[in-house]
């Protein structure tokens, strides 16, 4: 998948803040909520704690940051 440039740094900051699977703060988990829903075209709600939804969301975010921009 290729993202745009502002796109994918979007992904990096996120991908800073919570790459431990834990995000630092609400907000910070929201945002990575967000990018994710705008990547993949998901309607995921950036309140839930559904630890499988988090998951699906952790791993998509991670795969991107994996493999780089490609």
């Amino acid at each position: 998948m290729v993202l745009d440039k502002a796109t994918y740094e979007e992904v990096v900051r996120a991908w800073e803040k919570c790459k431990t699977a834990k995000c630092e703060t609400h907000e910070d988990k929201e945002r990575f909520i967000e990018v994710y829903n705008k990547i993949y075209k998901t309607n995921y709600k950036t309140t839930t704690n559904c630890g499988a939804c988090l998951k699906t969301v952790y791993v998509g975010i991670k795969q991107i940051i994996e493999n780089g921009n490609t």
